[in-house]
């Protein structure tokens, strides 16, 4: 028998549903969160996704199974696309909470990038400033690197989280005090790992900036002027995830103002890491 599109009407309590990833990565990643409220409707969710996805999207509470596209599915009773599932739930953004943490990386990758970063001692910056190149509005989101490095104050360990540099940027790289282990981020759980043992991340709009939200972790979004729908046109704040603050630009192409805030929010994090540790009890 072949599987019903769901329409968010049918019962589907002890029924199994096989929500598809239909667009990108970061999309995937930000709606994934609603296969939790289908699980606690007691459906079994079985969700397909990119292979590099699948390892992470396993960690969703209620989840049964995680398929890679093009795999077999074994029969399920409903399907729908992971960008649907807003509507069919019958969500508004008058009614939607930021999600807090939903996704986590496993032990291996988390304690493989705990011993990478064991010599580092100052406070962990996860950093991207592009990228797919492909992506229709790149040259409006991504940053040249020089221009990021230099608005980055010191007293901080800046770490790449991008699995892939530029060649317009490797130069800049090279001179810089960055790490970067582009070469091991081979999918989006390695890159989990990597994003747990930071203390905030910086990037612009893609893939690892959902990531890094969907894990709980304290994220700064830089916008351009016309952002992506899901951001809206104004605000610090978002309805997708409690953990994101948003840096726009206010003048169409010009990353000054957005990228002296970020230091200046460094800044003022550096100072109250060092306040606090003034007044911690010694032991």
């Amino acid at each position: 028998m072949l599987a019903q599109r769901w329409d968010g009407q049918a019962p589907i309590r002890g029924r199994s549903i096989l929500v598809q990833a239909e667009q990108g990565f970061g999309d995937t990643i930000q709606f994934s969160r609603f296969t939790i409220t289908l699980s606690t409707m007691g459906a079994r969710v079985i969700l397909q996704a990119p292979s590099s996805l699948t390892k992470i999207l396993a960690s969703i509470s209620g989840v049964s199974e995680v398929v890679a596209q093009g795999e077999m599915v074994s029969e399920v009773d409903f399907y729908m696309p992971i960008m649907s599932l807003p509507l069919a739930l019958k969500l508004r953004p008058t009614t939607l909470s930021p999600a807090h943490r939903y996704l986590s990386a496993d032990n291996t990758s988390v304690q493989f990038w705990r011993n990478r970063l064991s010599h580092c001692r100052a406070p962990k910056v996860g950093l991207v400033w592009s990228g797919f190149r492909g992506h229709p509005d790149d040259a409006q989101r991504s940053i040249a690197l020089n221009q990021f490095i230099n608005v980055l104050p010191d007293g901080f360990d800046y770490i790449s989280l991008q699995n892939e540099i530029r060649n317009t940027d490797q130069e800049a790289l090279k001179k810089s005090s960055i790490l970067c282990f582009a070469d091991e981020l081979v999918d989006f759980n390695a890159t989990a790992g990597l994003i747990e043992q930071v203390d905030i991340v910086i990037s612009v709009d893609t893939s690892v900036a959902h990531l890094a939200a969907a894990l709980g972790k304290r994220t700064w979004i830089l916008l351009p002027f016309s952002p992506d729908w899901r951001w809206g046109l104004q605000g610090e704040s978002c309805v997708w995830y409690s953990s994101v603050r948003l840096f726009r630009q206010e003048f169409r192409g010009c990353w000054v103002k957005p990228l002296a805030n970020i230091r200046e929010k460094l800044i003022e994090y550096q100072s109250n890491l060092s306040t606090s540790s003034i007044f911690m009890p010694m032991n």
